[in-house]
C-alpha cells in the first residue's frame, strides 16, 4: 500500500516502530521520511495537541486520537507537549 497520504486525516493508522518516538515540547521534529502522525500521553492515552508546520507562526489544532498526513514539502514539526508520537513511514 503507497504510504503518502499528504496533508489528508485518515480512520487507519500504521505505525512503524523505527520512526515512533518519544517528542518534547516545542522542539523540531524531523519528519522528512514520515507520511503521518498520531500523538499521545506518555501513558498511551490519546491527547489533543498543537501542530506548528515548518515555519508557519499560526499552530494546527489536531484532536485526540485522529492521525495526520505531513505533506512533501513539510520538514519539521513541533508540538505543544510532551508526547510520544506514533509515525508512519511511507514518504
Amino acid at each position: 500500500m503507497p504510504g503518502s497520504i499528504t496533508g489528508k486525516t485518515q480512520p487507519w493508522f500504521t505505525p512503524n516502530q523505527t520512526l515512533s518516538t518519544e517528542v518534547s515540547l516545542d522542539t523540531d521534529i524531523n519528519v522528512e521520511n514520515i507520511s503521518a502522525v498520531f500523538f499521545t500521553n506518555t501513558t498511551g492515552v490519546a491527547i489533543d495537541v498543537e501542530l506548528k508546520i515548518g515555519g508557519l507562526a499560526t499552530p494546527f489544532p489536531l484532536s485526540a486520537g485522529v492521525p495526520i498526513g505531513i505533506d512533501d514539502a513539510t520538514k519539521v514539526i513541533q508540538v505543544n507537549a510532551d508526547a510520544f508520537m506514533f509515525a508512519m513511514g511511507g514518504r
